[in-house]
């Protein structure tokens, strides 16, 4: 699946970068219906609030959502508006057709915009 391998790739590039980031992620990679996008992102909130709490971190919280962006127009505001203002999570959205690719200078533009983020 794309999706994994693009993330596994971004990470390898902001760990390149010399940002900490841990593998395996706090929870599962996943794909979701564009039509749940709110749904999907409480869902996430709360699967990693959970998962904190499981493994002794619940004084923390998510510090980063990657998101490959639904061919929908309107998703991105949306994300943002659900994961920022709502939820308290710092998300780096990606489009699609360029995260496919996973080009090496995609990647460090984005671990550049992260790095500033996180």
């Amino acid at each position: 699946d794309f999706n994994i391998r693009f993330c596994d790739a971004l990470v390898n590039m902001c760990n390149s970068k010399g940002m900490d980031f841990h593998a395996p992620s706090l929870i599962p990679k996943e794909s979701a219906d564009p039509e749940q996008i709110e749904e999907v992102l409480k869902n996430i909130h709360s699967k990693s609030t959970q998962r904190l709490e499981e493994i002794g971190q619940e004084k923390k919280h998510l510090q980063l959502l990657i998101i490959i962006l639904p061919d929908v127009t309107g998703s991105y505001g949306m994300i943002k508006q659900i994961c920022e203002t709502e939820l308290g999570i710092v998300s780096q959205c990606c489009q699609p057709g360029v995260a496919e690719k996973c080009k090496e200078q995609y990647l460090e533009s984005l671990a550049l915009k992260i790095n500033v983020k996180v």
